[in-house]
């Protein structure tokens, strides 16, 4: 079979996705905050409704290459959060990414804020990380 310089990239990001990306929590952040390549841990205010708690992610799909080439994806299983008991504040405006060492590797707005009030209700989410230059 022969492999093209992008699906060797592929293969090693791939790679790296098992090795790092494999095994961290996706957590729910409640400020209006819109990350950037300089975010720190402390810029998120984590989700405190009760039924909330951080998800673990095992699994990533494979990397793809966008349709210019420019960058590169990958995702995981879908991850969803249920309000136990009605009561609380949280209005949910985006999650981050941690592995289990505290180390933070990823965060993203998701555009209009989800509430989390009343028991029932739902924020489902998939992480999606996209790798580009520049």
């Amino acid at each position: 079979m022969l492999v093209t310089a992008n699906q060797t990239l592929l293969d090693e990001v791939n790679l790296i996705v098992s090795q790092i990306f494999a095994g961290c929590w996706v957590h729910l952040f409640v400020n209006e905050y819109y990350p950037t390549p300089e975010m720190l841990l402390g810029d998120f205010a984590e989700a405190s409704f009760v039924g909330y708690v951080p998800r673990l992610v095992t699994s990533w799909s494979a990397a793809r290459l966008n349709m210019c080439g420019a960058a590169i994806s990958f995702s995981a299983p879908e991850q969803v959060w249920t309000v136990a008991i009605t009561g609380g504040h949280d209005l949910v405006w985006g999650y981050w990414l941690e592995t289990a060492a505290g180390v933070l590797l990823a965060g993203e707005n998701i555009g209009k804020p989800r509430p989390m009030f009343r028991a029932g209700q739902q924020t489902a989410l998939v992480p999606n990380v996209t790798l580009q230059s520049g």
